[in-house]
């Protein structure tokens, strides 16, 4: 309840001073991980599902519906090819040569779009696991099932990239990739349990979890935008 109240005050702030468009990027693995970790190393499980429409669709649908309340303007889709050129030559170019390409990219972006900021959302690619500890980290977002019958639980952590205009005429990127202790997962033992390598988890248990991974993106972009230094550069 404070988080949806802070949200409110920053927002009535925010659009106080009247923004113009922002850019959304907005790029998520398709596919849906499943891992399972027993109580030995034998007993290890991990597969790959391929990610449904309606997962994406309800995602981008969510993120941008949160967006379009902090400006007056309009939440512009970019496409995620764009930012997987700007990820290129980040890994290519020396840190100064990359910072005047990241100019360009952006002027071009902020000028075809008229937009005032970009934000680049996708999921965590890797998270350590900080739900049962154990050595191998949770790659995507998804399914994992601890040793214990009851150790069912649903992932999605948000990793976002905001890149905004500075005073100086060179944008600026502010970088949010923090593991949300709880936030970012969900447990319950009525989600589904996989153990074997033969087992599948099926198209409907992924869409029925849909709602759930919805909640949880909801929860991390609240207290993303309740960030005053996130939300004052939209």
């Amino acid at each position: 309840m404070r988080l949806k109240l802070l949200l409110i005050l920053l927002l009535f702030v925010h659009l106080s001073h009247g923004q113009g468009n922002i850019g959304l990027i907005f790029n998520i693995d398709d596919s849906v991980n499943h891992q399972y970790i027993g109580l030995t190393i034998f007993q290890l499980v991990q597969k790959q599902y391929a990610c449904p429409p309606e997962l994406n669709e309800k995602l981008l649908e969510l993120t941008k519906s949160y967006l379009g309340k902090m400006t007056k303007g309009e939440v512009v889709e970019i496409a995620p090819k764009d930012y997987l050129i700007y990820q290129q030559k980040k890994n290519e170019l020396r840190k100064r040569e990359f910072k005047k390409y990241e100019t360009k990219w952006f002027l071009k972006l902020r000028d075809t779009y008229k937009l005032s900021s970009i934000v680049i959302m996708q999921n965590t690619p890797s998270i350590r696991d900080v739900i049962h500890n154990s050595k191998y980290a949770l790659d995507g977002f998804g399914f994992y099932n601890g040793p214990y019958k009851k150790m069912n639980n649903i992932y999605f952590c948000l990793k976002t990239n905001h890149i905004y205009q500075s005073t100086n005429e060179d944008p600026i990127s502010l970088k949010s990739e923090k593991y949300l202790g709880e936030n970012f997962y969900k447990s319950s033992e009525e989600y589904p349990r996989i153990t074997d390598k033969e087992q599948t988890i099926s198209e409907d248990q992924i869409i029925e979890a849909i709602p759930i991974i919805s909640d949880l993106l909801n929860v991390q972009i609240m207290e993303l935008l309740a960030q005053p230094e996130f939300l004052k550069n939209l």
